[in-house]
C-alpha cells in the first residue's frame, strides 16, 4: 500500500526499489527491504529477511518467472546447466511438459505488477489501432 492506502502499481516506489521493477547496475541487484546490492538476491532474500524467492517477487510485484540473480551470475548457471542437462540427459527422458504446465496453471498466482502493466500497455494499443479512422 502506499501513503495514502491504495495498492501499489506499478513503478510506484516500494522500499529501497520501485513496485514490480528490479533494479541491477555493475554492483548486481538492489534488494528493496534493505537496500543490500549483490549477484544473488534469491540467497540473500532468503538468509536476511526470511523471505522465499517466490513471497519476495509476490510482495514487490515481480513476475514470476523473474530471476532474482545478476546478469553475469545467470550466464554462469546457464551455461552449466546447459552442460549437465542436454537432450540425452536423464531430465529429458523423464520430463512430462504437459504435467508442469497443468501443475502451473493449476497454481493460479496472481499477475505481477509488471505483468499487468504490459497487458495494460497492449490492450491501449490494441484499442489504438482498432479505433475507427475520424474523417
Amino acid at each position: 500500500m502506499t501513503g495514502s492506502g491504495r495498492p501499489l502499481t506499478f513503478g510506484d516506489r516500494d522500499g529501497f526499489g520501485r513496485f514490480g521493477m528490479l533494479d541491477e547496475d555493475e554492483n548486481g541487484l538492489k534488494c528493496h527491504e534493505c537496500e543490500w546490492r549483490g549477484a544473488h538476491l534469491g540467497l540473500h532474500t532468503a538468509k536476511a529477511h526470511d523471505l522465499t524467492a517466490m513471497a519476495y517477487r509476490l510482495k514487490h510485484g515481480l513476475r514470476r518467472s523473474k530471476g532474482l540473480v545478476a546478469a553475469d551470475t545467470r550466464k554462469t548457471l546457464q551455461a552449466g546447466a546447459r552442460s549437465k542437462y542436454t537432450e540425452n540427459g536423464p531430465l529429458a527422458a523423464t520430463r512430462d511438459v504437459s504435467k508442469a504446465n497443468q501443475a502451473r496453471m493449476t497454481a493460479a498466482r496472481p499477475a505481477s505488477a509488471e505483468e499487468v502493466a504490459r497487458r495494460d500497455a497492449r490492450m491501449t494499443e490494441m484499442r489504438r489501432n482498432s479505433a475507427p479512422a475520424k474523417s
